[in-house]
């Protein structure tokens, strides 16, 4: 007896075949993972590097008298300026973090990316506050868009995967007159549940 209690018990001890794989539960990594983390920190420098580039050369422009050194003009290119160093550098960090995220991510790209761009505005804004010490920007910027590109990609719930149809449960096909008129009729019970 005891030799079938230990056979019992090493068979409910010993580790099943486990999930399918559809049945698995998927985990989001979370945020704050080392290559998004990298991956931002990299696209809101290059982002950076983008807005003084595209600066320098305008300026070029103008100093070249290509374009026409005027108020209007110069209101322009503040305007456009602006605008860029608003949007740019969160969106190179966010398309960089999406692309070495870790998987599965629950969040979306759309999430990363208004949440980088609010980042960025904390970032303008203590440059704002702290000027003429400018250096403070791309300090509060590669912390405030890093984080709000890292949690964006992870907020959210993953989708469950479907459960595998139970054979218990589904509908079997009714039987055609024919198949139910031929049960009747066969005297074996075994040969009827065959057909």
């Amino acid at each position: 007896m005891s030799a079938l209690a230990l056979a019992l018990h090493l068979a409910l001890a010993a580790p099943g075949p486990g999930l399918p794989a559809g049945l698995a539960p998927r985990l989001d990594a979370g945020p704050f993972q080392g290559r998004e983390i990298a991956a931002s920190s990299l696209g809101v420098l290059a982002g950076d590097a983008l807005v003084l580039g595209g600066a320098y050369a305008t300026l070029q422009l103008f100093a070249n008298g290509t374009i026409r050194p005027s108020a209007d003009n110069f209101r322009s290119f503040a305007y456009g300026l602006g605008v860029a160093a608003l949007l740019v550098p969160p969106l190179t960090a966010t398309l960089l973090a999406r692309w070495f995220r870790a998987e599965p991510a629950a969040g979306a790209l759309w999430k990363a990316a208004l949440l980088a761009v609010a980042g960025q505005g904390v970032a303008l804004a203590a440059g704002y506050y702290t000027s003429p010490n400018f250096w403070v920007i791309p300090a509060v910027q590669v912390l405030a868009v890093t984080a709000g590109t890292t949690v964006g990609l992870h907020w959210g719930h993953l989708p469950r995967a479907a459960p595998a149809p139970d054979a218990r449960h589904e509908l079997a096909d009714p039987p055609s007159p024919a198949t139910a008129a031929d049960r009747r009729l066969c005297p074996d019970p075994a040969l009827a549940s065959a057909g």
